[in-house]
């Protein structure tokens, strides 16, 4: 993710870099250049001046204001008026007169006139001697009358000095005949005024210069605001025609003004003038060429743009109202005061600073690329589009950076809305266009410092530019945006170089079934997991999935099947001592009852406890007894026995998962005994407890099984060498389940905990011989087992949004197999005998869907299954038994089942030992 600068840093970032192109300054050059700013002074009697000075405002568009002054306080150094305040140059206090323009000639008579105010034109501190007139809003023109003026003291002058600037010279006397008051009416008296169209002002003073001429000021004050620019022919861009082009005088004055007209060029214009907006407003139509503005732009109106061209604004603009995008482009690289509203067809670009903004457009931020900067709140209406240009990871302008909406202050808030609309190939200015992100790489393009509000409806993705499989999501934060490059599908990883199993696909597609729309804004736990998928790299992204998908539900039902079948393999361990036909071994091995402590998952502690049943005096004879036991080697008793059981193995991953291992303790304890010649039955108990461990940290299991089983064994009497048996087992059992998934990538962890319990069922059956060759006992065994396991359905907790509810489960497991063990008795001496034992054999699963379980994620559904161990299987064994009599025995046995998958271990142990 792109490290966020703070926004006072980069504000004026993208104004204070930029650089005109080729084609602007070719613009400049070949525009005329406008003509000076002009000043108009008037210097006459009473009644022609203010004649001439009301045309000429009003033919440079303003409005003529008047003030005939009466009421004045005598004596006093300032005079309040409506919209001004009059006071004296020096401070001091002056007289005043409601004579001195009683009786002002005129062309038809006499007239009168206003108070005046007692002046000097003095030869030192002139400014002092003289009035301020300072106005509550700003003026440009400003006219008075005198009286007495230029009847001693020569030579004589009159200025006017707008906001303390340069002082204009107005007027001069040499002689007395010099007054035009004298000169034309005989009558000293006089009209000066000024007019300055370079700018707007607050204050004007007037003052005379000369060696003590005194004289009265005032009468009627006239002052008015005409138009930056408007004495060059009174010529402003206004409704008087239909539209205005780079050759009309309005266009080509110092100042452009405009009021309520339209600029349209006939070709690609560059204007370097300032540029005033009027209350009228003012436009620009880009229909025949593209317009740049290099002035700033000022006053009350509203800058609009039409057509279908690009309106670039290089200065500072101060005008109130702001600006409006009809159509066509606007784009800012300056400061912009005001506020920009854009309708559905403009578009706002540029990597300027602005005042705020409603967009109903298209939003462009930056130069190809670069950032945009807003002073005040933002909002995006739902028509709008914002457009985001990447080139790059970087935050500057141009090559290899990408677009920013930068919005600043506390209250600077960005409202989302509209479409999203990144790109990355055919960008203009600088861009490589070659830039292509990696999967979980971040671009912050939003961030507005009062919030990111609302949401933007959509994201378009970029037709070029993206990895093959890849698509840009959106990422809200509270103040931010960041566009991240995520897999277009996660059950679809291929296209991004990604090898997936099929349990990664599976959830892959769930998390796409709930996935949100790109670019809509996600809320509570959504907006974390989503957000901590999103970011990751290529290489966190299959890991992820699978601790997501709960691999490890499938393997506990896998691992239950486990223990069904270890459990079965101890009962028929001991059918198989039934049919070894050896007395003391029967009641050596059947007089093992272990008692069992487990300490952990994986250990098993035993200490001896004395057998039940009969105790016969074995010592007697091999294979004889002496009649203790009242049946002479028959079983006329009941038999219990017991083993101490391990089991630990692992299941390779393959193309569903990852694997899993399993480490198992418990025991199983049973009795049995002799109902008829050959035919023995009885009862087993068993219990294990094992962990599942899934490869690749997806979770553990803990998984308790227990079992009852009655079994027996049929082997008809016979002399013949060769003796046949068959056995059967049936079996029940109940299975709990306790799991634990963790949950962490990115900045996420959780842990997931889930529990349930099941119901098993199990049957075996198997026929084979018994015979004895050179001593040793063989006997080849074959057998069909079936089991039947269980699983009721629960929901997870503690992972919120990332809990899974997993179905209930019932499945089957046929298995056939083949095998032969060979065995032999060996006598010791003082009574001790050893029977050590091999095994081997061949398994074939002819069903198995057990490792399948059916999950949900935010409703989604998916099917995971267990990695499979493989089809064919061979199994070898070693075990031992050794004994003396019914008081002394051990057993100890080994089996291995290596299959294609995997491998499976298992160790029995027993002990006998009465004293």
């Amino acid at each position: 993710m792109t490290e966020a600068r703070p926004l006072s840093s980069r504000i004026f970032k993208g104004a204070a870099g930029l650089l005109l192109s080729a084609s602007a300054l070719a613009l400049v050059a070949t525009m005329p250049r406008p003509a000076a700013a002009e000043t108009a002074t008037f210097f006459d009697s009473i009644f022609e001046g203010r004649a001439e000075f009301d045309q000429r405002v009003t033919d440079a568009g303003g409005t003529v204001n008047m003030d005939l002054l009466s009421g004045l306080t005598n004596n006093a150094a300032s005079w309040a008026r409506t919209g001004y305040t009059i006071t004296s140059g020096n401070a001091g206090s002056r007289s005043t007169s409601s004579s001195a323009f009683s009786a002002i000639q005129g062309p038809s008579g006499s007239f009168a006139g206003g108070d005046g105010i007692r002046m000097t034109a003095a030869s030192t501190d002139s400014a002092g001697s003289g009035l301020v007139f300072t106005f509550d809003t700003p003026v440009n023109a400003f006219a008075l009358d005198l009286e007495g003026w230029a009847t001693c003291c020569f030579p004589s002058a009159l200025y006017i000095s707008f906001d303390g600037g340069a002082p204009i010279l107005v007027g001069s006397a040499a002689t007395g005949t010099d007054n035009p008051g004298t000169a034309t009416y005989s009558q000293a008296m006089t009209f000066v005024a000024a007019i300055d169209d370079a700018a707007t002002f607050t204050t004007v003073a007037f003052y005379g210069a000369a060696s003590g001429d005194a004289m009265w000021g005032g009468g009627v004050i006239r002052y008015a605001l005409v138009p930056l620019g408007g004495l060059s022919g009174g010529q402003v861009i206004d409704g008087t025609q239909a539209f205005f082009t780079e050759s009309d005088p309005a266009v080509q004055t110092a100042i452009l003004t405009f009021n309520g007209g339209v600029f349209r060029p006939t070709t690609a214009a560059a204007l370097s003038q300032p540029v005033v907006l009027e209350s009228g407003n003012g436009s620009i139509d880009t229909t025949q060429g593209p317009v740049i503005l290099l002035g700033d732009l000022s006053g009350v109106g509203q800058l609009q743009l039409l057509g279908g061209g690009v309106v670039t604004l290089m200065g500072n603009a101060s005008n109130t109202g702001g600006a409006q995008v009809q159509s066509g482009t606007l784009s800012i690289q300056g400061i912009f005061q005001g506020a920009v509203t854009v309708l559905a067809g403009g578009t706002l670009t540029g990597s300027g600073i602005i005042g705020g903004g409603n967009i109903d457009g298209i939003l462009s931020p930056g130069s190809s690329p670069g950032s945009m900067v807003f002073t005040a709140p933002v909002s995006l209406g739902a028509g709008s589009t914002t457009r985001l240009e990447i080139d790059g990871p970087g935050t500057a302008s141009g090559a290899g950076s990408h677009d920013q909406i930068l919005v600043t202050g506390a209250g600077g808030t960005l409202t989302a809305g509209g479409t999203l609309q990144p790109v990355l190939r055919g960008i203009s200015g600088s861009a490589n266009n070659d830039f292509t992100p990696v999967l979980g790489q971040a671009f912050r393009v939003i961030q507005a410092e009062g919030g990111l509000l609302g949401s933007f409806a959509g994201l378009t993705q970029p037709t070029e530019g993206l990895p093959s499989g890849a698509r840009l999501d959106a990422l809200y934060g509270a103040g931010t945006l960041d566009l991240v490059t995520t897999p277009a599908s996660y059950a679809a990883l291929a296209p991004l170089g990604i090898d997936q199993r099929g349990n990664q696909t599976a959830v892959g597609g769930a998390l796409d079934a709930i996935r949100p729309a790109a670019g809509l804004r996600m809320e509570g736990d959504a907006a974390t997991t989503f957000g901590a998928l999103y970011a990751l790299p290529a290489a966190g992204i299959a890991p992820a999935l699978d601790q997501l998908s709960g691999t490890l539900h499938a393997d506990a039902l896998a691992a239950s099947l486990a223990h069904r079948r270890i459990l079965g393999a101890g009962t028929a361990q001991r059918m198989a001592a039934i049919r070894a036909g050896d007395p003391a071994l029967v009641t050596a091995q059947g007089s093992l009852a272990p008692r069992i402590a487990l300490d952990s998952a994986r250990t098993v502690q035993m200490s001896a406890m004395p057998g039940a049943g009969p105790t016969p005096d074995w010592d007697a004879g091999f294979g004889r007894g002496d009649g203790a036991d009242g049946a002479d080697g028959q079983f006329a008793g009941w038999s219990v026995w017991g083993r101490a059981l391990g089991s630990w193995g692992s299941t390779d991953g393959d193309g569903a998962a990852a694997g899993y291992s399993r480490q198992s303790g418990g025991a199983l304890v049973g009795a049995d005994r002799s109902f008829a010649p050959g035919l023995t039955g009885g009862v087993a108990l068993g219990f294990l407890r094992g962990t599942v461990d899934g490869d690749g940290g997806t979770g553990e299991v803990r998984l308790d099984s227990y079992q009852a089983s009655l079994y027996g064994v049929y082997a008809p009497p016979t002399d013949a060498t060769v003796k046949p048996f068959i056995d059967a087992t049936l079996g029940t059992g109940l299975s709990r389940y306790d799991s634990r998934r963790d949950i962490a990538f990115g900045t996420l962890s959780r842990r997931a905990q889930g529990d349930s319990d099941g119901t098993d069922v199990t049957a075996e059956a198997g026929f084979g011989v018994t015979t004895r060759l050179e001593g040793v006992d063989l006997e080849p065994r074959a057998f069909l087992r079936w089991d039947r396991i269980a699983r009721g359905g629960f929901t997870e907790s503690g992972a919120e949004s990332l809990n899974l509810t997993v179905d209930g489960r019932t499945a089957d497991a046929l298995r056939a197999g083949i095998g032969v063990s060979a065995a032999r008795t060996l006598s010791l001496g003082e009574g001790f005998r050893l029977r050590p034992e091999a095994r081997i054999g061949y398994a074939r699963e002819l069903q198995d869907g057990l490792g399948r379980s059916t999950h949900r994620l935010g409703g989604a559904a998916f099917s995971v299954e267990s990695a499979r161990t493989g089809q064919d299987a061979l199994t070898a064994g070693i075990g031992a038994t050794a004994y003396r009599g019914d008081r002394f025995a051990v057993v100890a046995d080994y089996d291995l089942l290596r299959s294609s998958g995997g491998t499976e271990h298992v160790l029995t142990l027993g002990l006998r030992w009465v004293w």
